[in-house]
């Protein structure tokens, strides 16, 4: 493996924020790809509070990403990356809202990744 830091998706997930509001966070995890190497890594970053809109988590993770060197890859089966819901939305922590699909589908159009939700 070449030693980058990669991910194939985004994973959302809605809350409350605090001060009666509810939030967006995004998480992203990432490995080097290493398969049975020991100096392989993997890891997990995420936004730290709940942003008023999707878009506002999304960028700032993608943002962070860049900026500490993950690159985003596609799946090759789907062709894009990936935007998904926590628990694919049966998080009993983190229901997602009403509206949870249509959010993403327009999230996913927005970057241009595919969402596996219809």
């Amino acid at each position: 493996m070449d030693g980058a830091l990669k991910t194939t998706h985004i994973t959302v997930y809605h809350g409350y924020s605090g001060g009666g509001e509810f939030g967006w966070w995004a998480r992203i995890d990432f490995d080097d790809f290493g398969l049975c190497t020991d100096n392989s890594v993997q890891g997990t970053i995420k936004t730290k509070y709940g942003l008023k809109t999707i878009s506002e988590a999304v960028d700032l993770i993608k943002e962070d990403a860049k900026a500490i060197g993950i690159k985003f890859v596609k799946i090759p089966w789907v062709g894009k990356k990936i935007l998904c819901y926590l628990e694919d939305g049966n998080s009993t922590a983190y229901p997602p809202p009403a509206d949870w699909k249509r959010t993403l589908q327009q999230e996913a159009a927005r970057i241009g990744f595919y969402t596996p939700y219809k």
